[in-house]
């Protein structure tokens, strides 16, 4: 057994490429942050899409000045979308000296999806969809609609008011905190999260140490008799974990017993705001 406190910090990824923040927000489900390698993220976010499992491209965010004329013509269009499929958190505008437009990944494939079915995707995300062929493979061949008006990539540098910041720059924060702590932290909307996930994560495993971590909560005195009843019921509920793994139950089966103290990893990204 593993016994550590709480902590948090927060991930210098700001200039990262795209890929590389989704894989390692991504990789934190499956505690397999030791794959990453040169090339290992676009095979791995090409993946995540195949599988439909797309709430890890809520981590990376593209954000573009567009013109008036894509403002007013098509921005009642984008704002009804985003509401109808639950992304309107997700899809951001800032209306002042410029007008900018940005949103996470996941929000930008879902908007195209929908655009797609309902107007058909104008001409000026073309090249942006293009540039992305990992993000948008189902787009590479599409007939875009012609039509006027224009974008431009925006990155952080670009950002020059406080409203602009705080809307559109993002902040990643890895938590390593106990489950407890973790149902709570997830309530909070809107924000995007990845978790160690206990269904994949196999503690009798060399990669764990063959050990189950659990957090010290704050409260507990060291050594008194309510720190020794938590710390000998922390060993009981390993040793009944591993009893159930030799016994030929999974990993996502034998958890039933692993207790709220047991230790987590948390990313998440949210905007300033």
């Amino acid at each position: 057994m593993i016994a550590i406190k709480p902590f948090a910090e927060i991930l210098d990824i700001g200039n990262m490429d795209v890929l590389k923040k989704i894989e390692l927000a991504g990789r934190t489900c499956y505690k397999s942050l030791g794959n990453i390698k040169d090339g290992s993220d676009e095979k791995f976010v090409s993946n995540l899409i195949k599988r439909g499992h797309e709430a890890m491209l809520e981590h990376a965010s593209f954000c573009f000045e567009i013109d008036h004329h894509v403002y007013h013509v098509w921005n009642d269009a984008i704002q009804v979308l985003s509401s109808k499929y639950g992304f309107k958190s997700f899809v951001r505008f800032t209306d002042g000296e410029r007008i900018l437009m940005s949103g996470n990944v996941r929000a930008w494939r879902d908007l195209f999806k929908n655009l797609k079915q309902t107007f058909g995707l104008p001409i000026f995300f073309k090249e942006f969809i293009q540039e992305n062929p990992v993000l948008f493979p189902e787009y590479q061949n599409y007939m875009f609609i012609p039509c006027l008006g224009s974008i431009r990539p925006i990155s952080i540098d670009d950002l020059k008011t406080e409203n602009e910041f705080l809307t559109h720059c993002d902040v990643t924060v890895r938590f390593v905190v106990d489950r407890g702590i973790s149902h709570e932290i997830v309530r909070h909307r809107p924000a995007s999260y990845a978790q160690e996930s206990t269904r994949y994560c196999n503690y009798s495993k060399d990669d764990f140490g063959t050990q189950v971590t659990f957090i010290i909560p704050n409260y507990l005195a060291y050594k008194s008799a309510a720190w020794n009843t938590w710390k000998r019921t922390m060993e009981n509920c390993e040793t009944a974990y591993f009893d159930l793994l030799n016994i030929g139950l999974t990993a996502q089966e034998a958890r039933a017993v692993l207790p709220n103290s047991l230790k987590t990893e948390v990313v998440m990204t949210a905007n300033l705001r």
